[in-house]
């Protein structure tokens, strides 16, 4: 686990998570990711900086309440189809198409790809610098431990093989595919 100071200020809490955020691989990206832009769950460090940053609100909605109801369009994705908040975006949409099991569904490729153990280590550790919504410290290690488990990784595994099946469900549109990368 993760040992990470308690009293971090606001700009330090942004240096750690974006040092954190250096340990995704990088992504040959074409631009076509926005199709499955929607809500996510983030830390409140990195809401933070988007609503401060960019005045726009998110809101909370953890992965359970997404699964049961459904995704609603990210309120960072502009008319354009581009992402208005891009240098601020939070771990899971850097993270995207970096993931072993949850691959870009457009064929973008990754220099390498993360193992769902590295990407929830990578989550639960930007959570213990940012602070989340609805989970303590012991609530993340909890999870990390379970992680580890035979079971743990095979319900991770569903989790992503649910999530890429919906992904990959998204088809490119060529009369609006996004092929800027800076913009994504």
């Amino acid at each position: 686990m993760f040992q990470i100071p308690k009293d971090l200020t606001t700009d330090e809490k942004t240096a750690a998570i974006k040092k954190l955020y250096e340990l995704l691989p990088s992504v040959d990206c074409k631009g076509l990711c926005t199709k499955a832009c929607a809500d996510i769950d983030m830390s409140n460090h990195e809401r933070f900086q988007i609503e401060r940053r960019h005045q726009i609100p998110i809101n909370s909605r953890d992965y359970g309440t997404i699964a049961r109801k459904g995704s609603k369009p990210c309120k960072a994705l502009g008319k354009d189809g581009k992402c208005k908040v891009y240098e601020d975006r939070p771990l899971v949409c850097r993270a995207f198409g970096t993931i072993d099991a949850m691959r870009c569904p457009f064929g973008c490729e990754a220099d390498r790809y993360l193992t769902d153990e590295e990407y929830k280590g990578l989550d639960l550790a930007v959570e213990e610098i940012g602070g989340h919504w609805s989970r303590t410290s012991e609530d993340r290690a909890k999870i990390l431990r379970d992680l580890m488990t035979p079971a743990g990784k095979a319900a991770l595994k569903r989790q992503y093989d649910t999530a890429r099946a919906e992904v990959a469900r998204m088809k490119p549109e060529a009369d609006d595919a996004n092929t800027d990368r800076s913009d994504v």
